[in-house]
């Protein structure tokens, strides 16, 4: 324990930590976390209901593209807009990667449920997330053995919490709610 405590009192002694920076962004992508396990079990529900998926995924692009257009309006009024497309041709990837993205987690949520898709979304970001730093210096990001480590910690904890399902066969024609 008392190794614990050097360690965190180094982190008010180093000149280039700041704390409130450090709290704020660790508390937004928790928040983002928090509400981003709502939308594969709204757009699983509206599907459901509606029994389409495609209904699903057309109101969730609409209410993303109204909060979006409301956020450029508003920027707008206030004079801040730039526009300039980005040069970089992988950064237009984002929308057909973000449809897909939000078609197979409305799909999955209802076979594997909002945990086991939850462990399994954040077991294949840190796996890319490490890959892109560790295959593409570049960027400016180092990979550290603590950065390993602690993805393989984290990897260990979705595939225990997964082990309970693996019993569990579904098929497809059930996860699109045909019998």
């Amino acid at each position: 324990m008392p190794q614990f405590a050097s360690y965190l009192s180094s982190f008010q002694t180093d000149p280039s930590w700041q704390a409130p920076k450090v709290i704020v962004l660790a508390i937004l992508p928790f928040l983002a976390g928090l509400l981003a396990g709502w939308q594969p079990a709204g757009n699983s529900a509206v599907a459901q209901e509606t029994g389409s998926m495609l209904v699903s995924i057309t109101w969730n692009f609409i209410v993303g593209f109204s909060i979006l257009g409301l956020a450029l309006l508003i920027r707008i009024g206030m004079g801040q807009v730039t526009v300039s497309l980005p040069e970089t041709w992988w950064m237009y990837l984002g929308g057909p990667l973000g449809l897909l993205s939000i078609a197979l987690m409305a799909l999955l949520v209802r076979g594997l449920g909002l945990l086991l898709l939850g462990l399994a979304s954040t077991a294949g970001q840190l796996i890319g997330s490490v890959l892109i730093d560790w295959l593409i210096p570049s960027l400016g990001n180092q990979v550290y053995l603590v950065t390993i480590l602690g993805a393989v910690v984290a990897l260990a904890g979705a595939g225990i919490a997964m082990v309970p399902s693996a019993n569990k066969h579904v098929k497809l024609d059930e996860l699109e709610g045909k019998s």
